[in-house]
């Protein structure tokens, strides 16, 4: 499809991600095209919708030549991303999902004018979420940073750290392209990759104190292995890339993500039996650096700008779980915590019913005394031992640790 006159100077290309999105899209595109700085193109790369996503950009391509549409062949999200930047005309770009929306129309002109007055790279701006309840609610990022009466306030990345909102901000495309900053080509945690890179080129950056970006919070997600896999593996990129960058914050953000916000998919999918992911646990445990860790708690940033907006939790339910014994490591991730450990997590009534377990087996045995004499003991010890086991080492060890000696046996 075609688009804009290539000798027009564009200074923004919204770069909208599509794939059967009707149901939100046509709010999407009208809240670029309506920003009043004019030269800009929304540029919608398509996975091969199946409904009337490809019917609706084309309509509004017929009405306004800056809509423009290309098809993207390799799969995921992030390929999508990185086949906008490589298409992209503007000068500047930004990004935008089709199931969000711009909230003030004069947002991306006082992005760009930002970034030639304070002669930065990158500039960001505020953001909210849209509940599915319909309420909103303003997200905290930065706005303790824009005083009443500033135009924009100037910000060094390395000081504040953080690893989300890539949508929030324009991006210098030239700086971009030249750079190794590019979305992971996955299927889930595509975004941080190019963020924190691109963050790390500019160094600086300004924020604007205008609303721009309005996030639609959608169900849960609930990821199968094969996300579980990419997120891990994105992750533990994100610990390797804050080591070789000396960003302390950011590595503990990250094993705080591992533990918090994706620990419970992660254990899931393991316990279901993807052991392929359990030794790609492992190898994100082994790229946490303690020293990193311990120089990063004695200087948390506040709880209310940068935990609460990247997390939505407290520095108090953000524990790190240390090794145990001389030959654990120093810490450890919650999500291979739970899995060595399936009966305690959160599962006070599981270990309620092992203790009732054992009083009755205690019971029995002595029935068995009294009526079999001592040599029936010999399947209670069994029995006593396997229930001892769970408790001190956890299911999935005692499971294999039964499937072993059964082996030995049969063989």
């Amino acid at each position: 499809m075609g688009g804009i006159d290539c000798g027009d100077k564009i200074k923004v290309s919204v770069i909208m991600t599509t794939y059967n999105a009707e149901a939100h899209i046509q709010k999407s595109l009208q809240s670029a095209l309506s920003q009043d700085i004019g030269a800009l193109e929304v540029l919608c790369v398509d996975g091969h919708s199946k409904d009337n996503t490809l019917k609706i950009i084309e309509e509004y391509h017929k009405k306004d030549p800056r809509v423009r549409l290309i098809f993207q062949e390799r799969p995921g999200i992030g390929a999508a991303k990185n086949c906008g930047i490589e298409n992209a005309l503007g000068e500047y770009i930004t990004f935008l999902d089709a199931d969000d929306f711009y909230v003030d129309h004069t947002a991306l002109r006082k992005m760009y004018d930002a970034c030639k007055r304070e002669n930065v790279r990158v500039c960001g701006a505020l953001r909210s979420t849209l509940f599915m309840d319909g309420t909103v609610e303003n997200e905290l990022l930065h706005r303790n940073d824009c005083k009443p009466g500033v135009k924009s306030v100037r910000l060094q990345y390395r000081e504040r750290p953080y690893d989300y909102h890539f949508h929030s901000y324009l991006y210098d495309r030239e700086m971009i392209v030249n750079s190794d900053a590019r979305f992971a080509e996955v299927k889930a945690y595509d975004d941080t990759h190019f963020f924190i890179r691109a963050m790390l080129q500019a160094e600086n950056f300004c924020v604007v104190p205008v609303e721009l970006y309005r996030y639609r919070c959608g169900p849960a997600y609930d990821w199968g292995m094969d996300r579980a896999n990419d997120a891990i593996l994105a992750l533990t990129d994100q610990l390797k890339l804050t080591k070789q960058h000396g960003m302390d914050t950011l590595h503990w953000l990250t094993v705080q993500r591992i533990n918090y916000e994706y620990g419970g998919i992660f254990a899931k999918n393991v316990l279901a039996g993807d052991y392929e992911l359990l030794e790609r646990l492992i190898e994100a445990n082994r790229e946490i650096d303690p020293e990193m860790i311990q120089r990063a708690e004695k200087n948390l940033p506040s709880e209310k700008w940068w935990l609460g907006p990247m997390m939505h939790r407290t520095y108090a339910d953000t524990t790190l779980r240390k090794g145990d014994s001389p030959y654990a490591p120093p810490y450890i991730l919650e999500p291979l915590w739970k899995v060595m450990h399936p009966c305690e997590q959160d599962n006070g009534q599981l270990l309620s019913e092992i203790d009732r377990l054992q009083k009755r087996i205690a019971e029995l045995e002595q029935g068995a005394i009294a009526s079999k004499g001592p040599g029936s003991l010999w399947l209670f010890r069994k029995i006593r031992g396997g229930i001892q086991c769970i408790k001190d080492h956890g299911l999935c060890y005692t499971i294999r640790h039964t499937c072993n000696k059964i082996k030995k046996f049969v063989q």
